[in-house]
């Protein structure tokens, strides 16, 4: 059966500001936990760069992990990035309502 809308009834399903709210939170919650991480993931380097290899010859098992630990660094500072992004966007939408921010183009 199709549900008959009156009206002034919308077709978007909107959101609650409370609900906005909650998931902001969690995710500021997320990004200190990461953050904490990404520190330790730092120490981890720092502490391996006292025993990478000198040799130019190729790399070793450290050397290997220190570029495998700045790839997970780099991967961690783009998510927290991307996060900072969805909790801006979802306060502006709390803000400001629904708008699109990129548009079609024909």
């Amino acid at each position: 059966m199709k549900h008959l809308r009156k009206f002034n009834e919308s077709e978007e399903i909107n959101i609650s500001s409370d609900r906005i709210n909650e998931i902001n939170k969690e995710l500021e919650n997320f990004v200190y936990i990461t953050q904490d991480k990404l520190k330790f993931v730092d120490s981890l380097i720092n502490e391996l760069n006292n025993y990478k290899n000198e040799s130019n010859g190729g790399n070793d098992q450290i050397d290997d992990s220190i570029i495998a630990l700045q790839v997970i660094k780099k991967n961690i500072e783009d998510s927290v990035d991307k996060i900072d992004t969805v909790v801006n966007n979802l306060k502006d939408y709390n803000d400001n309502g629904r708008k699109f921010l990129y548009t079609e183009t024909k």
